[in-house]
Formats: structure tokens, C-alpha cells, sequence
């Protein structure tokens, strides 16, 4: 196997012999190497019984290769260029990637955040494709199967074979319809915004009947029961359910930092709640794409833009 036949041989004979060659001259080469001329001179044997040639004979000025070592001086420049290229650091230009990145994000910060991502990636990488996937009750089954590249996801404990980045908490708050009859009064109760029909987000993947989602458990949490009317996975279809009725909805308060919904839209109610008990926001990838510099690239991107939401910690 050429495993085990290059498993006995030392890769930094070759650069030695490469040196050799383009000086003609053992002291030079040791000099160039940063070497004694004894230890040059060892290497130059263990070389004569690599290639079991004297390739190189001594003269008045320095060293005469053999034909054997002449053959090996054309073939040098790109093995080592090669060698050289296998195992120097990759570098990054954002304009010759062609990467597709897919990510999870909730839909209410998909809505505010999608579309300055995508100018900011495709300003400096306009090769690049990404594709943006519904929150997911559990992403780590995608993340493991390549489906998806970044989660947004509510902090858990992760395998060892995912990385989550910490983010920090959002605030919270229900929005209703400007001209919505608890929008024209001074100050709102959780108890009076129960009396009207809630509209929720829907994370994909999850169990209508089962899943408690954020809002359920800040709910819960208060001990007021609300009436969820209507759900959805779109942000857009939510937006217009309070535009066009007297239902209330809990999202981030970031989602008003969009002008369109803060044209609509207004808080109504914030949730006061401890930092401990705050919903906490975590990134989650694949370890398989820790060190890979375009998905750091993008990574780096994604963050910046969805820290206007998170309040990082």
C-alpha cells in the first residue's frame, strides 16, 4: 500500500533534497536550511538510502548530481507545491464562494431579518445561495443529516457532536392592530389581553395538540388561560390575521423594528420577567463545519444581523 511505503519515509528529506539541488553546494544548503554542515551531511546520506543512489558526487566547487537525482530535480517543484498546498491555511474570498447555506430561524425574525441578510451576503458574495427553513421544535436531526447549516434555536443541552453558541434572552411582548380597542387604553393587564383571540407562531414539526411553546408557558407562568385562534408558520399571514381583526399576538419586540409592522402594529402588553427565567436564544451547528471559513463567514453575518433582536449576553 503507498500508506505504508510513505509511513517509512521523513517528507522533510524531500525539501532537504530540493535545497541540495538548487545550491549544488552542502555548506549553502545547510546555511539555507539553518543547519550544521554534519547534520546536512547526515541528511544527505539518509537520502542515499532512500533512493539507494549517491546522488551526488563532490567536486572542486561543491556537489555533481546523478542522473538519478536529476530526475527526482524535475519532479520536486511540484510535489513540494502540492505538499505546500495541502497543508497551508486556506484563505477566504467571499466573492469566489459558491457555497448554499440553509438556516432555521423563527419566522417573526425571519421577517425582519431575511431580507438585510441577504443584501449584506450577496453585496459581497453574490456566487452564494442560502435558503431559510421554519424554526423546528428539534433542528438537531436536520443539522445532523446536512439539511440545514445554523438553527435559531431555544437554549438546550446539546450532543457532543453539535456546537451551540450562547446568545442571550429577547424581550417579549403581545402587538395588536393600532386603532385595536386595548391599543387606545393607557395601561393593559395580561387578564384583559386573555380576553381576545390570540394568533401565534407555529414552529415547525411540532405536535398542535401537545407542544408547549413559549407563549404557552409565559402564559402558564402568569396563570392566565388565552384562546389561540389562529397559528401559522408565516410571519406575513400573522401580521395580516392583526391587521385585520381584534386578535393579539406575543413575539419578540424586535419584530417592530420592521417598518412595515410597526406601521400596523403596536405593543400592547410587555412581559416583566426575571433574566433567569427570560427565553434564551442559542445558535446551533454541526461540529463537521466548526473550522470551515465559509461557514464561519456566514456565521459571522448571521449573528451580527440577528443581534438588532437578541440582547447578548
Amino acid at each position: 500500500m503507498v500508506e505504508q511505503q510513505l509511513a517509512r519515509v521523513d517528507l522533510n528529506l524531500l525539501v532537504s533534497l530540493s535545497v541540495l539541488l538548487k545550491y549544488r553546494n552542502v555548506s549553502r544548503a545547510a546555511d539555507a536550511l539553518f543547519l550544521s554542515q554534519s547534520a546536512m551531511s547526515r541528511t544527505l546520506n539518509r537520502l542515499r538510502d532512500l533512493f539507494d543512489d549517491p546522488l551526488f558526487h563532490r567536486t572542486a566547487t561543491g556537489i555533481l548530481p546523478t542522473d538519478k537525482a536529476l530526475q527526482l530535480e524535475a519532479m520536486l517543484p511540484d510535489l513540494l507545491e502540492h505538499l505546500n498546498q495541502f497543508v497551508q491555511k486556506d484563505e477566504f474570498n467571499p466573492a469566489l464562494c459558491e457555497s448554499h447555506f440553509s438556516i432555521s430561524l423563527p419566522a417573526v425574525m425571519g421577517y425582519t431579518n431575511i431580507l438585510p441578510l441577504y443584501q449584506t451576503i450577496m453585496e459581497q458574495a453574490p456566487n452564494v445561495s442560502f435558503s431559510e427553513l421554519p424554526a423546528q421544535e428539534n433542528p438537531l436531526p436536520m443539522l445532523e443529516s446536512g439539511q440545514l447549516d445554523f438553527a435559531l434555536s431555544i437554549k438546550r443541552d446539546l450532543p457532543s457532536s453539535f456546537l451551540g453558541t450562547p446568545l442571550g434572552t429577547v424581550d417579549v411582548v403581545i402587538i395588536a392592530r393600532k386603532g385595536h380597542p386595548l391599543a387606545e387604553q393607557s395601561h393593559v393587564t395580561l387578564e384583559q389581553c386573555a380576553k381576545y383571540p390570540f394568533a401565534e407562531l407555529m414552529v415547525g414539526n411540532e405536535n398542535t395538540r401537545d407542544f408547549r411553546g413559549p407563549s404557552e408557558e409565559l402564559m402558564q407562568r402568569f396563570n392566565v388561560k388565552r384562546r389561540v385562534q389562529f397559528r401559522s408558520t408565516q410571519a406575513s399571514n400573522l401580521i395580516k390575521v392583526l391587521q385585520n381583526s381584534n386578535s393579539i399576538m406575543p413575539c419578540v419586540k424586535g419584530l417592530l423594528q420592521d417598518p412595515l409592522v410597526n406601521k400596523i402594529c403596536t405593543p400592547i402588553f410587555q412581559f416583566d420577567l426575571p433574566k433567569d427565567v427570560k427565553i434564551q436564544f442559542m445558535l446551533i451547528e454541526h461540529r463537521r463545519s466548526e473550522n470551515s471559513l465559509d461557514h464561519q463567514w456566514f456565521r459571522e453575518h448571521l449573528l451580527k444581523r440577528i443581534s438588532t433582536f437578541i440582547n447578548f449576553h
